[in-house]
Order: structure tokens, then sequence, then C-alpha cells
């Protein structure tokens, strides 16, 4: 079953159960820092649902805000990283948080500056080919 996605754009956070694709949820906006001791790297977070009977996999990401983007797979029994490196499992029926202290997505070489208040665009790349494509909203670093 192949993910059906859209282009999502957020006014605000508490509009994330709005945004819906054939398969994925977003339950909690995607949102980015800049990370504070590496001015020109951020992290992105989100949370997705898986609403098929079938695994997902979140296999990439990319942002034309980076020179590079990647998935950060915290050690976990459940993360395996694959042969063609990190994948993150989206189990059927299941939701997955990609949180400060969790697995998440880091990205490199920031092209401007992130002004908190504004939003990037982040394209996610599933094992099936398939993308979600997502506005982060920037906020300040904690």
């Amino acid at each position: 079953m192949t993910l059906l996605a859209a282009a999502v754009a957020w006014a605000s956070p508490s509009m994330a159960h709005h945004a819906v694709s054939h398969d994925m949820l977003v339950i909690q906006a995607p949102w980015v820092h800049v990370d504070p001791l590496a001015p020109d790297s951020a992290q992105s977070f989100v949370s997705l649902r898986n609403r098929s009977r079938h695994d997902h996999a979140l296999i990439g990401a990319e942002s034309p805000a980076a020179a590079s983007v990647e998935l950060h797979v915290i050690p976990n029994a459940a993360l395996d990283p694959g042969d063609d490196g990190p994948v993150i499992p989206l189990p059927a029926r299941a939701a997955i948080h990609l949180g400060p202290d969790t697995s998440h997505i880091r990205l490199h070489g920031i092209q401007k500056e992130l002004v908190p208040g504004t939003s990037i665009p982040l394209i996610l790349r599933f094992q099936d080919d398939s993308v979600l494509r997502l506005q982060a909203e920037v906020r300040a670093a904690r």
C-alpha cells in the first residue's frame, strides 16, 4: 500500500491532527530548533500515527533549508539501522514520537538563519518510496 502524501502547512501546532496522508496521521505538528552547540545545525521533531494495517518505515528526510538531513536513531532494539542507513519503524496501527530525548531528524549546514515563528519545509521519505511534505515551525532553543 502506498502512502498518498499531500503538502501540508500549519498555522499552529493545534492543527496537527488535521494533517493527514493516506496512512500517516500527524498527531503533533513538526517543529525544529537550532542546536545551541552547533549553530549551523538543527533538530526536528514530529509525532506520527500509522493508521494502516501494514508496517511502514521512515528511511530518510530532506529540507531545502539544510545542506544535508539525516535520521538520528537512538540505539534501541526496536530501531534497526539496516544496511542502507538508519530506519525508524512505523508499526501498523501504532504511533511514534520523534523528540528531543528520542530518535529525531537532524539538519546540517543550515542555509540561512532560522527565526522562531517561521517555518521550513521538511520532507519525510518512507520505504515504499512515498513522501510526506510538512512545514516545521521554528522554535527557540530550550
